[in-house]
């Protein structure tokens, strides 16, 4: 379990995913989510804190990308237009790696 002070300007997460899909086989309505969850002691679950994600032209370069965070719920299906987590700057920022096979 990660702790964090509520006053944190930044956190730092190190993990790496590997996507299994090369990316030409991938939809062009394609994208990738991200899910903070956050665990709920009382109803004993994690939930979704806040989502964000990659799309189009973000999946195909490498190198360092800022994303938007958005409120719950998420929308895998991107119909509306999301609505940002705080008021306040908060971004995700991911680096990408592309691998070639």
């Amino acid at each position: 379990m990660l702790c964090f002070p509520s006053d944190a300007e930044k956190f730092s997460l190190g993990f790496s995913w590997h996507m299994q899909t090369p990316l030409n086989c991938l939809p062009d309505d394609a994208a990738v989510f991200f899910e903070l969850q956050h665990y709920k002691l009382a109803k004993k679950k994690k939930s979704v804190k806040c989502y964000s994600y990659l799309e189009g032209m973000e999946l195909e370069a490498a190198g360092a990308a800022v994303l938007e965070v958005y409120k719950k719920p998420v929308d895998v299906k991107r119909k509306g237009r999301p609505t940002l987590m705080t008021s306040k700057p908060m971004f995700l920022q991911v680096t990408r790696c592309l691998v070639q096979h």
